[in-house]
């Protein structure tokens, strides 16, 4: 057929317009089934991986033994069919991709031989693990580099060779466990170990049972607690959805060095009342350390118990700030040859605590110990039936406080010192902010929708 002058540009215009009908959801869609059960569907994840663009949707079913490296792309919708999961055994690499939404996916990597992480997210923004698990891999389960992550839904970085999760690298990292929980437990180094990372907890979690065992050495110095933060890291532990537990870790609930910080804060109401929003138990000697410059903050509804040297121990120019209806109960209850200083809090080394309100109760040394140049101003606080005294020092540490009566001698220590008559300083601290979490739900419920539309 030959088209006049008139009629070549009407028709090029119908073809153009003609594309534009065919719905765009059929662009950057894949479907992989990794049984091979699906005819026309890819058999593997990385068959599919080169033919990627920004905004694609991949759904994903079945057991996929590969290692995977996605793309750097823009705007990635990656996982199982909602409501469903499917397991990958292998690594899986994710460097310099932004807004990825990664969905359903179980990782268990036992090779040894090469790099034995489970995920690694590097150079990465905004990429968001809903309903994910990294465990029993040989090496770190979920380890995050300069990268911008979220966990929510639920999750679990259990049974790994190493850490449960690094964050390093000026890493932002937020756990939002709407369905919950997200269990980082059984680790063999850490269950969270941070370095130059920041991180927001939101509840529902388990951080449990850590080893101080790294790669079948020999138990490594710095290794088996829940959370341990080095290098300028920061750390809020909140308990907005559901009571956090951080119980079992064999050398301590969490461990604060090298001017890092953390706070643990939060109140969940049930009928019953009051219910603590985070409990710290049974973590071998100690539940909080914090040293060497570094901050921790106990705010509202927080239950440190049941360690056998120090419910929180304070060192080396390190301070703690305790504030609203927290217990810190049953702590000290190792031998004294063993733990000659223990205490339900321990302030040692040119130190410093702040506290207000709650209750220091039942430890088997004293309430509160201070030692070598440090100091303490104490109000509103509640100190009763703890052995070794109510609060009690060396002869260098000083106290202001509204206790009524001196404090009982414990060991080589004795009443504190009080430098002045002036009552303890007025709390102006702010509380800590709750996240806005409307774009993870709002992402989770735009890949059901995209997951679902074919």
């Amino acid at each position: 057929m030959r088209l006049t002058v008139v009629e070549r540009p009407l028709f090029t215009l119908l073809a153009v317009a003609c594309l534009f009908l065919v719905p765009t959801r059929a662009f950057g869609q894949f479907i992989v089934d990794c049984s091979g059960n699906t005819p026309g569907a890819f058999t593997t994840i990385n068959s599919v991986l080169p033919l990627l663009t920004d905004g694609a949707v991949v759904r994903i079913t079945g057991t996929c033994t590969e290692n995977v490296t996605v793309p750097r792309l823009d705007n990635l919708w990656f996982g199982a069919p909602f409501g469903q999961t499917m397991n990958l055994q292998g690594r899986l690499l994710i460097d310099g991709v932004r807004n990825m939404f990664l969905y359903g996916m179980n990782v268990t990597n036992t090779n040894a031989n090469t790099n034995g992480d489970g995920i690694d997210i590097s150079n990465s923004l905004r990429v968001e693990m809903d309903d994910c698990t990294s465990s029993n891999n040989s090496q770190v389960g979920l380890s995050i580099t300069a990268s911008d992550v979220v966990i929510q839904n639920t999750g679990s970085f259990n049974n790994n060779g190493n850490n449960g999760i690094n964050v390093s690298g000026a890493s932002t990292v937020q756990f939002n466990g709407f369905a919950g929980p997200i269990s980082v437990s059984n680790n063999l180094g850490n269950g969270i170990h941070m370095q130059d990372g920041v991180v927001d907890a939101l509840g529902n979690m388990s951080i449990s049972n850590n080893k101080a065992t790294l790669n079948n050495s020999p138990p490594l110095a710095g290794t088996g607690f829940g959370i341990c933060l080095v290098g300028h890291s920061r750390a809020v532990v909140y308990g907005v959805f559901a009571p956090n537990l951080i119980s079992g870790n064999q050398s301590g609930g969490v461990l604060v060095q090298e001017s890092s910080e953390f706070a643990v804060a939060g109140t969940v109401l049930l009928p019953a009342g009051v219910v603590f929003g985070n409990v710290i138990e049974g973590n071998g000697p100690v539940g909080i350390t914090a040293g060497l410059g570094s901050q921790v903050t106990i705010l509202d509804a927080v239950q440190i118990s049941n360690h056998s040297d120090a419910g929180v121990d304070i060192f080396a120019h390190g301070s703690v700030f305790i504030e609203g209806n927290n217990q810190i109960v049953n702590n000290g209850s190792g031998s004294s040859s063993t733990y000659p200083t223990r205490a339900g809090v321990r302030v040692d080394g040119n130190s410093e605590a702040f506290i207000r309100g709650g209750s220091i109760s039942q430890n088997e040394g004293p309430g509160i110990l201070a030692l070598v140049n440090s100091s303490i101003d104490l109000s509103g606080a509640t100190l009763t039936s703890n052995l070794g005294g109510t609060v009690v020092c060396d002869s260098s540490a000083w106290m202001v406080s509204d206790l009524a009566s001196p404090s009982t001698p414990f060991g080589a220590a004795q009443p504190c010192k009080v430098p002045n008559t002036f009552r303890p300083r007025v709390r102006s601290l702010p509380d800590p902010p709750i996240p806005d979490l409307s774009q993870s739900k709002a992402d989770e419920a735009k890949y059901k929708l995209l997951i679902s539309s074919f």
